[in-house]
């Protein structure tokens, strides 16, 4: 019977969706200005088939799994608590209602607004206001009917599937454990040492792409009025950022992952490890020179501020990727009595668990950070995009929007990393995740300058303020290695030993960094002198020298742990030589008084005029015969 009820549901479902799709293209494509009541209600009719269906398949799991029959939870975070069965049905029969009318709410709506030439504008404003509606309706049904269904799903949840010599097996965990029911509540705790896996995990940075995409895609139809125009470009961004997430995680935890293996392991992404400060960094950079070589007549900073902001939607759909796999989660903290407990079931079922697929007993579970960063990010999107794209509006110039999602996202990470279970931190004292946040939160803030100070740099005497802000940044910027800028770690997780940026250069042969420190000397005087010149092709040259001393002083900082050999003890045993806050923060503010004063050299170019054809003069009779 309940088998029967699934089969039925998800006919019917899959029948309204096909009948609904079918409608909608005709009627957006006819030259119809305005929908009638009939075209309307069918509408209606229609998604209202596609709830039922829903609900009669979700009728069907409950009978066909005998939800029922569990009355109490034995074990989990719940365990000994008894399930209220009415109270678990409503929850799910009104919340799949409601969600599924609201998923074609959103798309008829979406596709009046957007993609129906000549629209009756009443009409469009009233799509437009059932289209924001409904998404929030979308969001609370969610939690409600997943809260409903959430007390009879088996923990921890399916994170993938694999096949090995003792067949097809749904896994759980980034572990690879097998998923197998023990009493109707967990998993078994047995795992896949081999054979072919493949973690759901990837499946939701392909659909956190495809919503990139799609998003980015549509902006650009906005403006330009066609579709499919940057389909390579996606291509190459994403591709470039599985390999920049890659080789970013390589990078950070070669010390404490990779050092004395195999070089092929490096390429081992199957078995875990991409960071998405390397991915979206690769990502932007790779789909950024292609648009540029591709569509030349586009403006690019506009573009990138269409793209780059949704990049934070990919991210958050992949943190849930994180989430299935249970991993990149915080500390150990009971809910009773706490803001956690108000969390839906089962995030706190499945955070009940640790990456290893144990329970942490009853009344307990991991912060789930992975889940807060997702809506985290979600609501950066809006912000970006709404409060800083339209809010903003008279103070933002292109490429603010662009900056603003390097600088939200490193903001998320340096609150956050610190929260992580040590686990999942990257370096040997987590340096490096802390020393990312920083140069992700200054790249936006690189970003932001470059574009001001070059729109401010058209102006007549703008060198007297734009110099001297970029001449400002490299002086200030000095003071920074007071701080501590080398840590030393024996060991993971090992408190390192700190030393300052000063006692570094002078005292423990910080010849990269002492160097460094004086490009950044120089640059600060080139600027401020550059600033009083007249212009002419020597005060742009002195501009480029300066330009090239931040730059290279910023990467010099970044790389000031090199070259570096002393000893903190008689041990002898092997350290790691971190940069830290000092060195991190000098180099990037070198980087933003380098991007200051990239704008001002990037209004100063020579424009290049294109060649105006003479027009060809008629020919005289006697040419002509």
């Amino acid at each position: 019977m309940g088998l029967a009820l699934i089969i039925v549901g998800l006919l019917l479902l899959v029948a309204s969706i096909g009948y609904f799709v079918y409608r909608d293209r005709i009627f957006v494509k006819s030259k119809k200005t305005k929908m009638i009541k009939k075209r309307l209600y069918t509408f209606i009719a229609t998604a209202a088939a596609g709830s039922l269906g829903t609900l009669i398949a979700n009728i069907g799991c409950a009978i066909q799994f005998k939800w029922a029959d569990k009355s109490q939870y034995t074990t989990g975070v719940f365990e000994g608590k008894t399930i209220n069965f009415p109270l678990q049905m409503a929850m799910m029969v009104i919340g799949i209602i409601f969600l599924t009318f609201s998923i074609f709410a959103l798309v008829f709506t979406f596709r009046l607004r957007y993609y129906k030439v000549n629209f009756d504008e009443n009409q469009k404003k009233l799509a437009s206001k059932i289209m924001f509606i409904s998404i929030p309706v979308l969001v609370v049904s969610f939690l409600v009917w997943s809260c409903g269904i959430g007390s009879y799903l088996v923990y921890p949840l399916w994170s993938g599937f694999g096949i090995d010599e003792t067949g097809f097996h749904f896994t759980a965990t980034a572990n690879g454990m097998i998923w197998e029911p023990v009493d109707g509540f967990s998993a078994s705790a047995t795992y896949m040492y081999g054979g072919f896996k493949l973690a759901f995990y990837a499946l939701f940075i392909l659909l956190g792409f495809g919503i990139c995409y799609w998003i980015s895609d549509h902006k650009l139809y906005q403006e330009y009025g066609k579709h499919g125009t940057i389909d390579v470009v996606g291509i190459l961004a994403f591709f470039s950022g599985i390999l920049g997430a890659r080789i970013w995680y390589v990078v950070g935890n070669y010390e404490r992952e990779f050092a004395g293996h195999l070089f092929p392991d490096a390429f081992q992404i199957w078995n875990g490890g991409l960071t998405i400060l390397g991915g979206a960094l690769f990502g932007f950079v790779a789909g950024f020179l292609m648009v540029h070589f591709t569509h030349r007549d586009w403006n690019m900073r506009k573009v990138a501020d269409f793209i780059v902001p949704t990049i934070l939607l990919a991210q958050a759909v992949g943190r849930m990727g994180n989430f299935t796999n249970i991993e990149v989660y915080g500390a150990k903290v009971a809910i009773e009595g706490t803001a956690w407990q108000f969390l839906p079931n089962w995030i706190l079922q499945q955070m009940n668990y640790n990456g290893s697929g144990q329970s942490l007993g009853a009344g307990y579970i991991n912060v789930p950070l992975c889940f807060i960063e997702s809506l985290i990010n979600i609501a950066g999107y809006f912000i970006i995009r709404f409060g800083v794209g339209k809010g903003l509006k008279k103070w933002v110039v292109d490429g603010d929007l662009t900056g603003s999602y390097f600088a939200w996202y490193g903001i998320v990470r340096f609150i956050l990393e610190p929260l992580r279970n040590s686990t999942y931190n990257m370096g040997m004292d987590n340096s490096w995740s802390i020393c990312n946040s920083l140069a992700y939160i200054f790249i936006g803030v690189a970003i932001m300058l470059l574009c001001h100070m070059k729109d401010l740099s058209t102006a007549r005497d703008a060198k007297k303020i734009v110099l001297p802000i970029a001449g400002a940044l490299s002086l200030v910027s000095l003071v920074f290695p007071v701080l501590k800028s080398i840590t030393v770690a024996k060991s993971v997780n090992e408190a390192p030993a700190v030393f300052s940026g000063f006692d570094i250069m002078f005292n423990k042969g910080g010849n990269v960094a002492l160097i460094a420190f004086i490009a950044v000397i120089l640059a600060g005087i080139v600027y401020l002198v550059s600033a009083f010149l007249k212009d002419s092709k020597y005060q742009q040259y002195l501009v480029y020298a300066a330009i090239l001393l931040s730059f290279v002083a910023f990467g010099m900082f970044m790389l000031s742990n090199k070259g570096l050999n002393f000893t903190i003890d008689e041990s002898g045993a092997e350290l790691s030589y971190n940069p830290s806050y000092g060195f991190v923060l000098t180099g990037l503010i070198s980087l933003c008084a380098g991007a200051a004063g990239c704008g001002y050299a990037w209004a100063k170019l020579p424009k290049k005029e294109k060649p105006v054809k003479d027009a060809e003069e008629p020919l005289s009779a006697e040419e002509a015969e």
